[in-house]
Protein backbone atom coordinates (compact mmCIF):
# COMPACT_ATOMS: atom_id res chain seq x y z
CA UNK A 1 0.00 0.00 0.00
CA UNK A 2 1.56 3.32 -1.04
CA UNK A 3 1.92 6.06 1.54
CA UNK A 4 0.37 9.47 1.06
CA UNK A 5 1.68 12.74 2.39
CA UNK A 6 -0.90 15.29 3.46
CA UNK A 7 -0.41 19.02 3.10
CA UNK A 8 -2.43 21.59 5.02
CA UNK A 9 -3.12 24.42 2.56
CA UNK A 10 -5.12 26.55 4.99
CA UNK A 11 -6.36 26.35 8.54
CA UNK A 12 -7.73 28.69 11.15
CA UNK A 13 -6.46 26.29 13.88
CA UNK A 14 -9.83 26.19 15.61
CA UNK A 15 -12.63 25.17 13.27
CA UNK A 16 -11.55 24.17 9.73
CA UNK A 17 -8.70 23.10 7.45
CA UNK A 18 -8.09 22.57 3.73
CA UNK A 19 -6.00 19.44 3.16
CA UNK A 20 -4.45 18.13 -0.06
CA UNK A 21 -2.62 14.97 -1.07
CA UNK A 22 -1.37 13.53 -4.35
CA UNK A 23 0.54 10.41 -5.25
CA UNK A 24 2.02 8.94 -8.42
CA UNK A 25 2.01 5.14 -8.24
CA UNK A 26 4.50 3.32 -10.48
CA UNK A 27 4.11 6.03 -13.15
CA UNK A 28 0.81 4.33 -14.04
CA UNK A 29 -1.71 5.92 -11.70
CA UNK A 30 -2.02 9.38 -10.25
CA UNK A 31 -4.20 9.97 -7.24
CA UNK A 32 -5.26 13.40 -6.03
CA UNK A 33 -7.32 14.07 -2.91
CA UNK A 34 -8.57 17.27 -1.31
CA UNK A 35 -10.66 17.76 1.80
CA UNK A 36 -12.30 20.67 3.51
CA UNK A 37 -12.64 19.48 7.08
CA UNK A 38 -14.45 21.01 10.02
CA UNK A 39 -14.87 20.44 13.72
CA UNK A 40 -18.62 20.96 13.22
CA UNK A 41 -21.05 19.05 11.04
CA UNK A 42 -21.39 21.90 8.56
CA UNK A 43 -19.59 25.05 7.52
CA UNK A 44 -21.00 28.39 6.45
CA UNK A 45 -21.13 28.74 2.66
CA UNK A 46 -18.68 31.64 2.75
CA UNK A 47 -16.07 29.46 4.49
CA UNK A 48 -16.56 26.72 1.88
CA UNK A 49 -16.17 29.28 -0.93
CA UNK A 50 -12.95 30.55 0.62
CA UNK A 51 -11.63 27.00 0.98
CA UNK A 52 -12.48 26.20 -2.63
CA UNK A 53 -10.67 29.37 -3.71
CA UNK A 54 -7.55 28.17 -1.87
CA UNK A 55 -7.66 24.91 -3.83
CA UNK A 56 -8.23 26.70 -7.13
CA UNK A 57 -5.28 29.05 -6.51
CA UNK A 58 -3.14 25.93 -6.20
CA UNK A 59 -4.48 24.67 -9.58
CA UNK A 60 -6.44 21.88 -7.92
CA UNK A 61 -9.60 20.98 -9.83
CA UNK A 62 -12.65 21.32 -7.60
CA UNK A 63 -15.32 20.53 -10.20
CA UNK A 64 -15.58 16.86 -9.15
CA UNK A 65 -15.68 17.49 -5.42
CA UNK A 66 -18.66 16.15 -3.51
CA UNK A 67 -20.25 17.33 -0.30
CA UNK A 68 -20.58 14.81 2.49
CA UNK A 69 -23.78 15.46 4.44
CA UNK A 70 -22.80 15.14 8.09
CA UNK A 71 -25.87 16.82 9.57
CA UNK A 72 -27.66 13.56 10.40
CA UNK A 73 -24.73 11.76 12.04
CA UNK A 74 -25.24 10.78 15.67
Amino acid sequence: MPSFHLGVLKTDYTSMAVIYSCKDVLDMFYFEFAWIVSRKRSLPRQVVREAMAVLQREDICVSDMDTADQTRCD
